[in-house]
């Protein structure tokens, strides 16, 4: 018995190349779908190598733009309290500049004393309570590095110093500056208590150490040394006043620190130490002045 195969060739190439298309078909779909030419390796697989560093380098780059915003997020906070800041330092030189008219009497500069203090008091505030994600940034710890490129080596950094008053020099005449008020009277001479190197700030400048064995004349030459925008001097003030048949004597001994400020304010310091004992006349007194 004879075997026949019968092929039909024609029937064969037709499914051949239907199959073919169908393939393309496929890929052209799957390319309108993801909008993309390169979705698998068999499409191009040089092109998918490079597709995909390009594709890390724009995230990367996405990234460090939403970093770049909060930088400057940071920034725009931290200007917003240094302009208030700024505007009461104003005021602090005005109110400097009226203090310093001879048309005022003590009562009205502790008057404006009263607002420089509460000024002062509002910028350590601000200082201490200015912060962003809840990180404090004007008190002097803020320092951190902001990722604004793809490349970890693409950083760059934000130190924001301190706005408090003792950053700011604003502590002249202050709890540091009274640490050297204290003169005594020892012999005739002023002697000055012992003061550390640095302890002292005139016009946010550090006076050198002063020890119990200097007096008032080394203290001076030390601040007219170290601080470069004050000239320090001394002077005695007597006040006698005709009681009855006696005459009431007090020797205010008084040290004067002056000069202008940084900010071109008038500053000075006054210490003050009574010592002198009660004098029967006029010419007792005068004795006993010229006697110390």
């Amino acid at each position: 018995m004879a075997l026949v195969v019968n092929t039909n060739v024609p029937s064969l190439t037709s499914q051949r190349h239907l199959m073919e298309t169908r393939r393309e078909m496929e890929t052209a779909m799957e390319r309108l779908s993801s909008g993309k030419r390169i979705n698998h390796a068999s499409d191009d697989a040089a092109g998918l190598a490079i597709s995909q560093r390009m594709e890390t380098q724009v995230r990367g780059l996405n990234m460090a733009v939403r970093n770049a915003n909060d930088a400057i997020s940071v920034a725009q906070t931290a200007e917003g309290s240094l302009q208030e800041v700024s505007d009461m330092l104003q005021r602090i030189r005005e109110l400097s500049l009226q203090a310093a008219n001879g048309s005022n009497n003590d009562s009205d500069r502790a008057s404006l004393d009263l607002e420089v203090q509460a000024l002062k008091a509002e910028i350590d505030r601000i200082s201490s309570t200015t912060t962003f994600n809840n990180q404090t940034i004007l008190d002097g710890s803020y320092n951190q590095n902001f990722q604004i490129g793809y490349n970890a080596s693409e950083q760059f950094n934000i130190d924001l110093k301190s706005v408090a008053t003792t950053a700011l020099g604003l502590n002249l005449g202050g709890d540091t500056a009274a640490a050297s008020t204290n003169p005594t009277v020892i012999g005739g001479r002023f002697a000055v208590a012992a003061v550390d190197a640095g302890d002292m700030l005139i016009d946010a400048q550090a006076v050198g150490s002063l020890t119990t064995a200097q007096d008032i004349g080394d203290a001076i030459e030390i601040i007219n040394r170290d601080v470069s925008t004050v000239t320090a001097s001394a002077f005695n003030t007597v006040v006698a006043k005709e009681v009855g048949t006696g005459i009431a004597a007090a020797n205010d001994v008084a040290i004067r620190v002056s000069g202008i400020g940084a900010n071109g304010d008038s500053d000075y310091i006054e210490a003050k130490h009574v010592n002198l004992a009660a004098s029967n006349s006029l010419d007792e007194l005068i004795a006993n002045i010229n006697a110390s």
